[in-house]
């Protein structure tokens, strides 16, 4: 006959084997611990992959940057404790919604004509993109009023967690690029919508994923 104590270790062991099932099945999640203490352009995160996917099947060091709100402490390149670089000062932001607002910073605001489009996995900005951002900093020195929002996005491969970070990456490297510019930072308001708003919607191709991986400019009024 099965002691109480041998039929508690069965149903101890069952109840492990299950919770490890239901475990593996479950989207890998980020440890996030420690992170705001790197700022953004550091190699701090242990994070790698797509636009914003994991390689293989662990998580090897990569370049993703933390989910770091400058302003809130390092900064991210020139100017980058000035007014409007960051989007919350002093902590985190929800990754259920965009890292930054524009309704606080601009009135009467209007999407530039031109969007500057950004390398798989990657937050430099083009060579050849640069062109648009010279026009873009050319029209921001001839109306002194006027701010700019730069929205940052990413295709939908990888998680929702490193594809937000991934956006505030390119959306902070177009800021830096418009100060080397000589455009005051504090004329600039940077948001990171991650994969949330696609220009193409259930990309198929990888000329679909290319439209989504992109800045875009809201210019208008500073408030």
């Amino acid at each position: 006959m099965m002691t109480k104590n041998g039929a508690g270790r069965i149903v101890v062991l069952v109840l492990a084997v299950a919770m490890l099932a239901v475990g593996c099945g479950k989207k890998p999640k980020l440890n996030l611990e420690g992170l705001q203490n790197n700022p953004p352009g550091s190699q701090g995160g242990a994070m790698a992959g797509g636009d914003g996917g994991f390689a293989g099947g662990g998580l090897t060091p990569g370049e993703l940057d933390p989910l770091f709100v400058p302003g809130a402490g390092a900064g991210a390149g020139a100017g980058a404790g000035a007014a409007g670089a960051g989007n919350l000062a002093g902590g985190w932001n929800p990754l259920g919604g965009p890292l930054g607002t524009a309704d606080s910073f601009l009135k009467n605001g209007s999407y530039w004509n031109d969007k500057i489009y950004f390398d798989y996995n990657r937050s430099e900005v083009r060579a050849s993109e640069r062109p648009k951002l010279d026009a873009l900093a050319g029209h921001l020195r001839e109306n002194a009023a006027f701010g700019v929002v730069i929205e940052g996005h990413c295709d939908e491969r990888g998680s929702d967690e490193y594809n937000r970070s991934l956006s505030e990456r390119r959306s902070l490297s177009v800021r830096e690029y418009l100060v080397s510019l000589g455009i005051d930072g504090g004329r600039m308001h940077t948001i990171s919508y991650g994969e949330d708003r696609p220009a193409v919607v259930n990309a198929v191709t990888e000329a679909d994923h290319q439209n989504n991986r992109r800045a875009e400019f809201l210019i208008g009024e500073k408030k």
